[in-house]
């Protein structure tokens, strides 16, 4: 009897030791379906929305793509992502015009909203990285190593303009002694001088020059509101040709110079 009662036992813990092993595999096979299905939000890559002075809200900052003074490099921004299991974001570069394979930049982490391509050769293979569609896209990838694609936007690097006068670091008594002087290159469609104080991102001023010789040197005569002592700063950028929807996508900034007016 004592024999049945253990046969009994056994039998009875195996059957219930294998159905705790059959629960696990069951419910470890619906978690891992749950996180398979499990996609990130598609990330919002920013397209060039405007040149500084097109529209009053744009900045250098929340402009989308956009080339910057600091160098020929390439700035992309995005919108922030919304998930909260999120592991990397990695950039894709490609050139649209010679078919070449998207190839991964550089990767980022989750929480990032901008990215700056310094492009640093002058040329990336044989392709330089001036009067070239450089083409973006971001992926986002999270804990379960699914991923979600943006769109892709792009943006063509042009020459930067340079600038003549005022030289770094000039002293001014007034601003009506201020004479601008800069030297375009390359293709545009339009010169914009810009004028800011030093540390914002809102212009006092700008100009807009239309007529377009290279190595020519353009000249303006600051005619805005008297400046009030402190130190300012100017550029010029440059803007290519409208695509055929109206929108540019092509341009550059030139570096920046910084003044005193005493």
């Amino acid at each position: 009897m004592k024999e049945k009662n253990l046969t009994y036992k056994k039998t009875y813990f195996s059957s219930l030791f294998l159905f705790f092993i059959l629960c696990m595999i069951s419910c470890s096979g619906e978690e891992r379906m749950s996180n398979n299905e499990l996609y990130p939000a598609k990330p919002f890559l920013i397209p060039h929305l405007g040149t500084i002075g097109d529209n009053d809200w744009l900045t250098d900052t929340n402009n989308g793509i956009d080339s910057l003074s600091d160098g020929d490099w390439i700035r992309l921004q995005w919108d922030k992502l919304i998930d909260n299991d999120l592991r990397i974001i990695r950039i894709y570069r490609f050139a649209g015009e010679i078919n070449q394979f998207p190839v991964i930049v550089d990767s980022v982490i989750w929480n990032n909203t901008q990215y700056i391509d310094r492009l640093t050769s002058a040329s990336i293979g044989d392709i330089s990285r001036l009067d070239t569609d450089w083409h973006y896209f971001i992926r986002v990838v999270n804990f379960s190593n699914n991923y979600t694609d943006s769109d892709t936007v792009n943006f063509r690097l042009s020459h930067k303009p340079l600038l003549e006068y005022p030289i770094d670091g000039a002293l001014f008594e007034g601003s009506s002694d201020i004479n601008f002087k800069w030297r375009n290159q390359g293709d545009t469609t339009r010169l914009r001088l810009l004028l800011f104080m030093e540390n914002s991102e809102t212009p006092l001023w700008y100009f807009d020059e239309f007529i377009f010789i290279n190595d020519l040197i353009y000249e303006k005569k600051y005619d805005g509101e008297p400046l009030l002592s402190g130190s300012y700063i100017w550029r010029v950028d440059s803007r290519g040709i409208a695509d055929s929807s109206g929108h540019y996508h092509s341009g550059s900034k030139s570096n920046i110079r910084r003044f005193i007016i005493q």
